[in-house]
């Protein structure tokens, strides 16, 4: 089956314009992610993201196992992009076989071609997982205007920083703060009442994200610089932050355990390291792509893992800090630990 090819700039253009159109994403699980009435011009037309996770797909079938989108049923969408790349020909095949619907309304949202370094990437699958990092980020930059009004709000410099986090410091009136895997824009914020926040940021695919602030004129007050967070203590010197945060980053990296090492020597004494993390990503990605460790909880203890290697995360970390369990949420698959240094360590 041919499916016509589009840029994201292409298929920007199009959902700009007056017809209803569907967007079938690129990681979750089949369940309406997103939908709102918009007015363009005259005309009211449907936004609806629909999340289709690749690893649900039978390859071997054109059926796809999740339930389709019920508009898409009723063929009320005149388009229908995919930016699922890996599992596009699957997409395609159940909704023009098994829904009927021509194959003139569907379009494949092609990824960029990536110019920069890969010099530092630690074999083929992480670039590969990169690229798909960059064309996620991608999707989510370019169509902010329309269905990912989050980031405009995540990239305005009066966004409040997280008041949970600040609650970790008595009355601070400044606050060094460093991103970890940040991505494209910090989920921190940038302002605190009677604080000043100092935030860095560091990724290991900043200069694609670059390239990525200046295609779609998206400035966030703070860009991260380049570094892998094996590289830390080559970036900052030690005791630079009070705070350290890293969100689902940490299963992305060639050494997780280093990682951690490194943002203790950065933090100050009575700073403070917030990692949020999924269980068990690498294996629950079949450890494609950057996903290629993972965190669990065994018996009240919080474990890094993989085939071969399994390390007690609390064991480890004992010689820098008190590691925290804060949350677990069994049902979206996520852990919230800190590691608290304090002066005596």
């Amino acid at each position: 089956m041919t499916i016509r090819t589009v840029s994201l700039d292409e298929a920007i253009a199009m959902c700009k314009s007056e017809v209803p159109f569907a967007i079938y994403g690129f990681a979750a699980t089949g369940k309406l992610l997103y939908s709102q009435t918009k007015e363009a011009g005259n005309t009211d037309h449907l936004v609806a993201v629909y999340d289709i996770k690749a690893d649900e797909i039978n390859k071997d079938s054109p059926v796809f196992p999740v339930s389709s989108p019920k508009d898409a049923d009723k063929g009320m969408f005149e388009r229908i992009f995919i930016t699922n790349f890996s599992a596009s020909q699957s997409i395609a095949t159940y909704l023009s076989e098994e829904k009927g619907i021509n194959t003139n309304r569907i379009f494949l949202v092609k990824q960029n071609e990536l110019v920069g370094d890969f010099s530092h990437a630690h074999n083929d699958e992480w670039i590969n997982g990169a690229k798909e990092e960059v064309h996620y980020w991608t999707t989510k930059i370019g169509c902010r205007d329309i269905f990912e009004p989050s980031m405009n709000t995540r990239a305005n410099p009066a966004t409040e920083f997280k008041p949970e986090l600040l609650s970790l410091f008595k009355n601070p009136k400044h606050l060094d703060v460093l991103d970890v895997g940040s991505g494209v824009v910090s989920v921190l914020g940038y302002v605190a009442k009677g604080t000043k926040i100092n935030l860095e940021m560091v990724d290991p695919l900043a200069d694609f994200y670059h390239q990525l602030y200046e295609k779609f004129n998206f400035h966030p007050p703070v860009k991260p610089k380049r570094g892998a967070g094996e590289e830390l203590l080559d970036l900052y010197p030690s005791a630079s932050f009070d705070l350290v945060y890293c969100c689902n980053a940490l299963d992305h990296a060639e050494d997780p355990l280093l990682i951690l090492k490194n943002m203790s020597a950065l933090i100050r004494n009575n700073g403070v390291i917030h990692i949020n993390v999924q269980i068990n990503e690498g294996e629950h990605n079949k450890y494609s792509g950057l996903h290629q460790w993972n965190f669990e909880i065994r018996e009240g203890q919080l474990y890094l893992w993989r085939p071969g290697q399994d390390i007690n995360l609390e064991n480890a970390l004992r010689p820098f800090g008190q590691l925290t369990i804060v949350s677990v949420d069994n049902k979206k698959r996520q852990i919230e630990f800190q590691l608290h240094k304090k002066a005596t360590f």
